[in-house]
């Protein structure tokens, strides 16, 4: 629950080899933070703004007290400060967290280059460019496969140019610019009355077909490597079928340690057929405050319910009530 006089507070517990971690960021107001740690059910850190910090030297070692938190500003966070200077560290417990913060990736709906190293490396080796291609060929959207080729095929494509370009950027190394070069050979293949047509990805895909097919790729990862993932929106750009047939694999039986968290407008997708109730949440919003809540929550309801049903019937709540004709109306008059 949100609002303006509430505490805005973010935590996340997670369990890394032997140890349990809870990790937590208070926001109060714009420049007072409380920042905790909980390490085995411990509290090895506690800062608050106003108060001495607290920090826990048999967890963390002299090392990353004295180059950590000796250094640290008000408006920087102590995990975050550590995790900087992870290359330096051999402690256990600033490893096991950063390889928690890691693990979370999320998709940004309006940025199509966003995972080009994924691309490129799922297109070179051959046992994931087969996996990746067969589901692509079988979702129903004209789109047959993906490859990597050694030509461009765009018209007055000038590499060097662009190269030279690049390259005037601080923050872009070599294998940036290698990968980036990489992703203008992408090519996508198309059935057109039973011929393959090869046009470049970055040209010729719609948004729909590029979301997609960089989801696709990114849930196919997460699953492998136990990543968590954050979508929002899913259901932007995509057919409600589509969007349906992604979750069914993040529900699949051999995601055994991945996570996904994601956020919907689409109501197709409140089905039993793809979430359990517990899996659905809904947000409510009102001139005073934002509240979550799960479907979970309502007893009455069963697993096998009509879900869609109940929502529109307003039996669950967070329903809009629009009522933008009738103002109209009177704008008009």
């Amino acid at each position: 629950m949100f609002n303006e006089e509430s505490v805005v507070s973010f935590e996340a517990e997670f369990v890394i080899e032997t140890h349990k971690y809870v990790y937590g960021v208070k926001v109060i107001d714009k420049s007072s933070v409380h920042e905790y740690l909980f390490i085995d059910n411990k509290k090895v850190f506690d800062r608050q703004s106003n108060s001495p910090s607290q920090l826990n030297k048999s967890y963390f070692g002299e090392d990353v007290y004295q180059n950590t938190y000796d250094y640290l500003n008000d408006n920087e966070l102590l995990i975050s400060k550590a995790r900087s200077f992870l290359s330096k560290k051999k402690n256990e417990h600033v490893k096991n967290i950063d390889s928690f913060f890691k693990k979370l990736r999320f998709f940004d709906n309006n940025d199509r280059t966003q995972f080009m190293d994924l691309i490129v490396e799922c297109l070179e080796d051959e046992k994931k460019r087969k996996q990746y291609n067969a589901l692509l060929a079988k979702a129903d959207i004209s789109l047959s496969s993906k490859e990597l080729t050694e030509d461009v095929g765009i018209p007055d494509f000038d590499e060097e140019k662009i190269l030279n370009s690049i390259k005037k950027e601080k923050d872009v190394d070599d294998e940036d610019i290698d990968i980036l070069m990489k992703m203008f050979r992408v090519k996508s293949v198309y059935q057109q009355k039973e011929k393959d047509v090869k046009v470049p990805s970055s040209i010729f895909d719609s948004v729909g077909t590029n979301k997609f097919s960089n989801l696709l790729l990114l849930i196919l990862n997460s699953i492998e490597n136990g990543d968590i993932l954050l979508v929002d929106e899913i259901d932007n750009s995509l057919h409600f079928r589509i969007a349906r047939e992604l979750i069914k694999l993040m529900n699949s039986e051999n995601n055994h340690k991945s996570q996904f968290i994601m956020t919907a407008h689409d109501i197709k997708l409140l089905s039993p057929l793809v979430f359990r109730k517990d899996q659905i949440n809904f947000i409510e919003r009102s001139k005073d405050d934002v509240v979550m809540y799960s479907l979970g929550d309502f007893d009455e309801i069963r697993n096998d319910s009509s879900f869609e049903n109940l929502y529109i019937k307003d039996k669950v709540g967070a329903l809009p009530r629009p009522d933008l004709e009738d103002v109209f109306k009177q704008w008009a008059n």
